[in-house]
């Protein structure tokens, strides 16, 4: 951690940040809870090749919607889809960061309601089958 704070202040110095700001986000940061809005649970694998497991909270973000059957065919409904709002996020807090699924992210920032306190998985991880283990880190 030493390292990372003497970079990011490094950096701050170069581009002119003052000090004092940078020390309190790297607090800020240092402080922050997830809390797991899916119905999974979500391991991050991390740059040193460890994980961490965020369970699933039990209470789950969603962007609603209304289905309507548009066609049949061969006994098959084909639907079209409605997305409304999300439902189930908690008001926000500053020190918690949500994990939320991509498409609430994008629903919040389509209907201008983007929150710097939802984050969702980034990109994937795989076993050689296919399936997903985790991911590396989050999009924010």
């Amino acid at each position: 951690m030493a390292k990372v704070v003497a970079t990011v202040v490094a950096k701050a110095r170069f581009m002119q940040i003052p000090v004092d700001l940078v020390a309190w986000c790297l607090y800020a940061i240092s402080t922050m809870k997830f809390v797991n809005l899916t119905p999974h649970d979500i391991t991050v694998i991390k740059q040193t090749g460890d994980s961490t497991t965020f369970p699933k909270s039990g209470t789950i973000a969603r962007v609603s919607q209304v289905t309507a059957v548009a066609y049949t065919v061969d006994g098959i409904n084909v639907s079209t889809a409605t997305f409304g709002p999300v439902v189930g996020l908690p008001d926000w807090t500053d020190d918690t960061l949500y994990i939320v699924s991509a498409m609430v992210k994008s629903a919040g920032e389509l209907r201008a309601f983007s929150r710097s306190d939802l984050v969702s998985p980034g990109e994937l991880v795989r076993d050689i089958s296919g399936n997903v283990i985790g991911c590396k880190g989050f999009f924010c």
